[in-house]
């Protein structure tokens, strides 16, 4: 937040950027009182990658499947528990929107960052995370994790036998994402050389490998367009945070 907030108030000249991913650009405005707005202090400049989140259990676990998950939150309600990085990260937003989906409850655990949260499922004091893909397949590969969902639209090439949540409960799966924006009131001819710029980098094949080995995917997406998808994810969460009265302490 102290971040975005130094870019809104920053010159609009084309010099200051900030590059986000989209939970904490779309839920912390919506979490808590942030010193700016995202559309009348800031400017979508351009997308740069997509990534998407996988719900495991411990590899010991009695949880086989997400059939077996949804019957076990039915019968005993707020009995199974999952960990996050603390209130409003990626890890919680994405259970919340799962538990909306699917009608069920299941407590939250915020933890001070994302290894004590993966550490926690490890060690077999939560039952359930949702992580990223690169925070998740390490530990699935080594067999101490068990996937059981992924958030992406399609099957993951990395996982194509775990189901996705659109499969499962239609209408319900997402995708996080990596954006540039830029202070508002920066000149539209400076905003298009920008993201003209930003998406011949992240299409370059050096670049696109690379960012493939860090477990994203290369995503270009210009001006406009990056600018309607801010605005659509920003109704979203903020939507599912009202719904389910999601509080920032």
């Amino acid at each position: 937040m102290v971040g975005v907030d130094h870019v809104a108030k920053s010159r609009p000249d084309g010099y200051t950027l900030v590059l986000n991913a989209a939970t904490p650009m779309v839920t912390v405005v919506s979490l808590s009182s942030a010193p700016y707005d995202i559309f009348r202090d800031l400017t979508a400049v351009a997308r740069v990658t997509t990534f998407d989140y996988v719900l495991a259990v411990n590899a010991k676990s009695s949880i086989q499947s997400m059939q077996d998950l949804v019957q076990l939150a039915r019968k005993d309600p707020g009995k199974l528990n999952y960990a996050s990085a603390g209130m409003g990260s990626g890890q919680h937003m994405y259970v919340e929107l799962l538990r909306s989906a699917a009608g069920i409850q299941i407590q939250h655990i915020p933890y001070k960052g994302n290894a004590p949260a993966m550490q926690a499922l490890l060690s077999g004091e939560v039952d359930l995370l949702f992580d990223t893909t690169l925070g998740m397949l390490p530990m699935v590969q080594a067999g101490r994790l068990r996937p059981l969902l992924t958030s992406s639209p399609t099957p993951l090439a990395s996982l194509p036998a775990v189901p996705t949540m659109d499969s499962l409960f239609p209408g319900s799966g997402a995708q996080g994402w990596h954006g540039v924006f830029a202070p508002a009131g920066t000149p539209r001819e400076v905003i298009v050389q920008l993201s003209e710029a930003i998406n011949a980098a992240v299409t370059s094949p050096d670049m696109a490998s690379r960012l493939r080995e860090l477990g994203l995917e290369p995503s270009a997406l210009g001006a406009d367009p990056f600018a309607t998808l801010v605005r659509r994810d920003y109704e979203r969460w903020g939507k599912l945070i009202r719904e389910n009265n999601i509080k920032a302490d």
